[in-house]
């Protein structure tokens, strides 16, 4: 085996030790959902699907 592969295994291992305590911090102080988030983060996905929806009629014709 590649000495950069077990370098870049390394690497992957130290992020991934790194990144799930940051994570479960993340998890168990997040705040509550208001009743009115949801409404607001689904207008700008919904606006990016019709976005590329027209995207793709506009280069099938």
């Amino acid at each position: 085996m590649d000495w950069t592969k077990i370098l870049w295994g390394l690497m992957l291992v130290a992020m991934i030790a790194y990144l799930v305590p940051q994570w479960l911090r993340w998890r168990k102080e997040a705040p509550e959902a208001e009743p009115g988030a949801w409404a607001g983060v689904m207008l700008p996905i919904g606006g990016v699907v019709l976005f590329v929806l027209i995207l793709i009629l506009s280069v099938q014709n």
